[in-house]
């Protein structure tokens, strides 16, 4: 299980070989990703050939469970093979968000693909309101759509997110990497 940023990781190549997942590649693997940012990572596609700067795929079952993909060069996840699931995560900003066929829940999905559906699973395609993207901050800002808007599963009222705060702080669980504290108005006592 993995918890943690990657960033700003490069993928080249000369022969058009290897040049995949400069974030993460998953091959022959049981792997779980949760509470993870992936952002900005570049697989040199100038021939065509690289692809998957955020997360490749090639066998396996890739688990992402509270992630946020976003800013990466051609795709943000690509699956050749295996077993793809991404549930409560932001995936936006990056060249093709989703490539291949992957199951997708509760997510916020930049592009639509026609394996997932705006609306149905809890998946939505809207602007996720990042606080600053252009400088690394993929926190939610005020009124995210994302606030509140994925799926609470077991054991989340123990677990914590990317920045160590609780990650069931609010009615139901934050998709993304980040968990938004909830804030109360200003009460006033009135005698």
């Amino acid at each position: 299980m993995a918890q943690s940023s990657v960033i700003s990781n490069r993928v080249t190549g000369s022969n058009g070989l290897g040049r995949n997942g400069a974030g993460l590649c998953n091959e022959n693997a049981t792997s779980r990703v949760q509470n993870c940012l992936l952002w900005g990572n570049l697989a040199d596609n100038t021939d065509g050939i690289g692809s998957g700067a955020g997360l490749y795929a090639v066998s396996g079952l890739l688990t992402l469970d509270n992630c946020t993909v976003a800013n990466n060069s051609w795709q943000g996840l690509k699956r050749v093979g295996g077993t793809v699931a991404v549930t409560n995560s932001i995936i936006w900003g990056n060249g093709d968000d989703l490539t291949g066929v992957i199951s997708v829940a509760y997510s916020d999905i930049q592009t639509p693909d026609t394996f997932w559906t705006n609306g149905i699973n809890g998946c939505i395609s809207a602007d996720p309101k990042f606080v600053n993207p252009s400088m690394g901050d993929f926190t939610l800002g005020r009124g995210s759509p994302c606030l509140h808007a994925g799926l609470t599963q077991s054991g989340m009222q123990f677990a914590f997110d990317l920045a160590g705060n609780k990650r069931l702080l609010g009615p139901s669980v934050d998709m993304g990497a980040y968990e938004t504290p909830v804030t109360y108005g200003t009460v006033f006592i009135l005698h």
